[in-house]
């Protein structure tokens, strides 16, 4: 928890040395100023707020203290401000620690939508993308695109939106852009909108899928959808520039929808638009704020509610200083688009289609977000990789060097029984698997061959020399390292 905090108070020190952030669009000196001093209410309200922060809070929170550096200059610092913001450090600190666990859950429950949100919100939080592996479902990002469907979609269209949001934001290439463009084109209604339900148009499904179809406008269809959902949002504007909810009980206009629409519109540039209302929705969404400092949800209601309250600070963000959704990059930690490895850069260019492959197939993976190409492969590690190819079989222990609590134990005692690893005994007579000894070039073809059923003399042969007319080895390869690299280029070639 304190190295998280520490974290975050790094980033806003860094903050503080920026200069004054411009708006994101031209407001007028009156507006402007009403912006600001809702975003300023709006976080004093989050100091008092009692409940524990999830993706939201921490995307909107971490915007609005970037959007209150930007105003430093020209006010002072007062002891309720300094009160909310340790307030929100401790609350982001403590979500960001049990993120792994949390998205851990999301995985195992297929819940697309709220893994991919709380992966957009690691970036937004400027977390380093180490973070994005969790324990027993791999990367995040890797995840959610192994869950494209065959229609091009995630599941949901929540799920699609926020799939593609955070996979085109992070600049991941292993997925069907297409594929998820046409399914998104086939979803919108001859009105123009989409809907979660039924066969009208919904202001808040129409909003929320703005920000995704931007992500991919350059495929052919997606700039006249954009503006048709635009066109639509307009369409259903009040003469107070408000929504009505569909599912509203008392005909009243509500603060959400119109929040929604206001982020959805600065994703796009569609704000700047004059037909399409922006300037007199941010006036309308202005008249939610309570003296508080938090929004009330709809014009008849009198206290403010949470989820009115960070939508309509994280519209007010997205208006001042651009869409949140325009702001996420790798850039911040950056890694290769192609092997998807912070270290993709060392990867060899021969190397680089065979590593990847590597990684789509479930042969091997780096650790964290690296892959480490020239590392010696160790004995866990081959062990590993025959089992991702060949499984896993439950064998018993007689080994001195395995606990069997390590990550690599049911792999290397599956792999010793099966005979696909070999085994030494020390002078004391025990028997050991040496996990962290480096493979021999012997020992790695001697697995390849084993992984294959190559069960023969002449057929391990004819697999090795195989490897050698491909230029994987060299003619004299005996005593050749065998890398990580080299690893994923053998096994490889052997499986295809």
């Amino acid at each position: 928890m304190k190295k998280t905090v520490s974290v975050l108070l790094s980033i806003l020190m860094i903050l503080t040395m920026l200069p004054s952030i411009a708006f994101g669009y031209e407001l007028g000196a009156d507006l402007s100023a009403q912006v600001d001093s809702a975003i300023i209410g709006a976080v004093k309200w989050y100091g008092n707020y009692e409940e524990d922060f999830g993706a939201w809070d921490a995307i909107t929170l971490t915007r609005a203290i970037s959007a209150y550096e930007g105003m430093a200059r020209t006010r002072e610092w007062d002891e309720e401000w300094e009160s909310a913001l340790a307030e929100m450090k401790e609350k982001l600190g403590a979500y960001l620690d049990g993120w792994t666990e949390l998205c851990k859950g999301y995985a195992e429950e297929e819940k697309v939508a709220s893994l991919a949100l709380n992966s957009l919100a690691l970036f937004v939080t400027g977390t380093n993308p180490d973070s994005l592996i969790i324990s027993g479902a791999g990367s995040a990002v890797d995840y959610i695109a192994a869950a494209q469907l065959e229609d091009g979609s995630f599941g949901y269209i929540t799920d699609t939106l926020y799939a593609v949001l955070l996979l085109e934001s992070v600049g991941y290439s292993r997925y069907s852009r297409a594929a998820a463009a046409k399914n998104l084109l086939g979803q919108q209604l001859k009105d123009g909108g989409y809907t979660y339900y039924g066969e009208e148009g919904d202001v808040d499904a129409t909003a929320m899928a703005l920000p995704a179809l931007y992500k991919l406008s350059d495929i052919e269809g997606v700039s006249a959808a954009i503006e048709g959902a635009s066109k639509f949002l307009a369409s259903k504007l009040t003469e107070n520039g408000g929504y009505v909810s569909v599912w509203s009980e008392t005909g009243s206009e509500n603060s959400n929808s119109v929040a929604v629409a206001l982020s959805g519109l600065a994703a796009t540039g569609g704000f700047a638009k004059d037909e399409f209302g922006g300037v007199k929705m941010l006036q309308n969404l202005l008249s939610f704020v309570c003296e508080d400092g938090g929004f009330i949800y709809e014009t008849v209601d009198s206290e403010s509610n949470y989820f009115a309250t960070y939508q309509g600070l994280m519209a007010l963000c997205d208006v001042r200083d651009g869409a949140w959704t325009n702001d996420i990059s790798w850039e911040k930690a950056p890694f290769d688009p192609v092997t998807g490895y912070l270290d993709g850069s060392e990867i060899t260019d021969g190397s680089v289609k065979d590593v990847s492959a590597a990684r789509s197939l479930g042969i091997m993976c780096g650790g964290g977000r690296s892959f480490r190409p020239g590392d010696l492969l160790t004995r866990a590690e081959l062990a590993t990789i025959v089992g991702n190819i060949a499984g896993v079989s439950p064998a018993e222990n007689g080994y001195a060097d395995i606990s069997g609590e390590e990550w690599y134990a049911a792999a290397m005692l599956s792999a010793a029984a099966s005979g696909a690893i070999g085994a030494e005994t020390n002078e004391d007579g025990e028997k050991l698997l040496n996990p962290q000894a480096a493979v021999g070039i012997d020992e790695i073809l001697a697995a390849a061959a084993f992984v294959l059923g190559a069960d023969s003399d002449e057929a391990a042969g004819e697999l090795t020399e195989s490897f050698v007319s491909a230029g994987i080895l060299g003619e004299d390869y005996a005593g050749t390292e065998v890398t990580r690299e080299l690893a994923a280029r053998l096994f490889v070639a052997a499986v295809k």
